[in-house]
Parts: structure tokens; C-alpha cells; sequence
């Protein structure tokens, strides 16, 4: 009969060894979704305060970056010919 409670104990013991970690398993499960959670209401909220781009501030910003690029291009070709007028950049 020793044996057997023994025997019981010790399962006993196993049981709840495996109950202990399936507990710890389903709080850091809890954890990592009310992170998620928060993390995603967070950006809803960081979403809902920008202000909304319409198409007409759209095509106005790419105006903008057209005519930088055009401004970048035109100050390296105005580059090319000062050096083409340059009498030393010649003699290099």
C-alpha cells in the first residue's frame, strides 16, 4: 500500500508540475494579446489624428519633387558648362 500512494504522489506531483506550466504558458499568451491589442489601438488612435491626404495635396507634393528633380538636373548640366568653359578644367 506504500508503494501505491507512493506511486499516486508522485504522479500527483507530475500533474501538477504540467498544470503550473500550462497556467505560465496561457498568461504569456494573455500578455502578448493585450500587447497586441494595445499596440494596435495605438496606431488606430496615432491614425485617426493625422490629417487625411486628398489627392489634390497628392499631386501637389509630387509637383514639388518633379520640379526638385528638374532643379537638381538643370544645376548639373549648368555645371557641365562652366566646365566646359573653364581652361583648366581642360588641362586635367
Amino acid at each position: 500500500m506504500y508503494e501505491q500512494e507512493r506511486q499516486l504522489r508522485a504522479l500527483q506531483l507530475e500533474a501538477v508540475k504540467q498544470l503550473y506550466q500550462d497556467v505560465k504558458s496561457l498568461q504569456k499568451w494573455k500578455d502578448d494579446v493585450l500587447a497586441s491589442q494595445e499596440s494596435r489601438r495605438s496606431t488606430t488612435l496615432l491614425l485617426e489624428t493625422q490629417p487625411k491626404i486628398n489627392l489634390t495635396g497628392a499631386e501637389q507634393l509630387l509637383a514639388t519633387l518633379e520640379r526638385s528633380r528638374y532643379n537638381l538636373f538643370s544645376h548639373v548640366h549648368d555645371v557641365d558648362k562652366c566646365s566646359e568653359n573653364d581652361p583648366l578644367a581642360n588641362q586635367r
